[in-house]
């Protein structure tokens, strides 16, 4: 098993550290015609490249290449739990939060650097034991925020835009049980040496980091995303700045049956409330307060019309196919217009011609 095991090292160290320079220095997208943020490329490929060497590091230790005693070896594990904040820095990317700082995501590892060097200094156990502990409280901690984080990303993409197709993280939840079971198995590993989890947890890690890159590399870049003013809400409508709060919705909803719905600006399906606040003459302040005053957002009222004007092609068109409909309804694919029909009528299959 040797020569196996040497190869099989070998390969995925190189594949992540390959991976991360990728991210880091490539400035084109080998797989989507997408145009992720270029600073959450770069967590990613820092992400990539230090989980490698700390990979390629615990390989050697965990397989004797080096004379150490169990003393190193743990210093080497508890050193490796230090990258769980810059994997923690690399997910808030991921929910486009503006002007993050390194900094906030480094104070969590001051504790267990202290605990690391007591450790050093004492040989005692119980200063390992208790970093181990607090890792997992920080890990199970920040699912909890992240997991909110995620609800207020995708409630706010709905308020913004009409197509989520490479802007939703629900594959998020996917790559958040492969972390928790990773870091479970990892523990299991660090702390019983059997070869059997190591491994597993080296295959899960590959599995995940694969998986991480291939979403983000089809994740579109959100310009001001979390901030409320666009260059529509700079300029407010002057003819309408005297008028109440109440007759401006009322105003807004009488433009919208015009401009979006006579019109039929609903079909197009790149349509975000940005510029449809512009069309109107408004700003997306007044428009998002105008569709929660209906009880929907924009994401529901524009596929909601869509959806209707596809039922009316389906019904009126018998020679079109459900991809021609999905086109000249405003989904960007078939695909786009199945995950929508499903979440504004709650069928799951489509409609189908006798």
């Amino acid at each position: 098993m040797e020569p196996f095991s040497t190869f099989f090292h070998s390969v995925s160290f190189t594949y992540l550290f390959l991976l991360g320079m990728y991210m880091l220095f490539s400035e084109r997208n080998i797989f989507a015609d997408t145009h992720p943020s270029p600073s959450l490329r770069r967590v990613t490929g820092v992400n990539l490249i230090a989980w490698s060497i700390s990979f390629l590091l615990s390989v050697f230790l965990f397989k004797g290449h080096f004379e150490t005693d169990e003393m190193t070896h743990d210093i080497v594990r508890q050193l490796s739990f230090f990258l769980l904040p810059l994997s923690t820095l690399l997910l808030m990317k991921l929910v486009q939060l503006p002007r993050i700082k390194w900094k906030k995501f480094l104070l969590p590892a001051l504790p267990p650097a202290v605990l690391l060097v007591c450790f050093i200094a004492t040989n005692n156990n119980i200063f390992y034991k208790i970093s181990i502990a607090y890792w997992i409280i920080y890990t199970v901690t920040f699912l909890i925020v992240y997991i909110n984080k995620v609800k207020r990303y995708t409630n706010r993409l709905k308020e913004n835009y009409s197509d989520l197709e490479n802007r939703e993280l629900q594959w998020l939840g996917i790559i958040t049980t492969i972390f928790v079971s990773y870091l479970i198995i990892y523990i299991i590993a660090t702390l019983s040496e059997r070869e059997f989890y190591l491994y597993v947890s080296y295959i899960m890690g590959l599995c995940a980091w694969s998986y991480i890159v291939w979403h983000i590399e089809h994740q579109e870049k959100l310009d001001d995303f979390w901030t409320d003013k666009s260059i529509s809400d700079i300029t407010d409508e002057p003819e309408q700045a005297d008028k109440s709060v109440t007759t401006k919705l009322e105003w807004i909803g009488e433009r919208l049956q015009t401009e979006c719905i006579d019109r039929k600006l609903f079909l197009q399906p790149d349509l975000n409330i940005a510029y449809l606040a512009q069309v109107i003459g408004t700003n997306r302040t007044y428009l998002s307060q105008y569709l929660r005053q209906k009880d929907t957002n924009f994401y529901t009222f524009v596929n909601t019309l869509r959806i209707q004007h596809a039922q009316h092609l389906f019904e009126s068109e018998p020679q079109m196919t459900l991809s021609d409909i999905a086109a000249e309804s405003g989904f960007n694919s078939l695909q786009s217009y199945r995950r929508v029909y499903y979440s504004i009528t709650g069928n799951t299959q489509l409609p189908k011609r006798g």
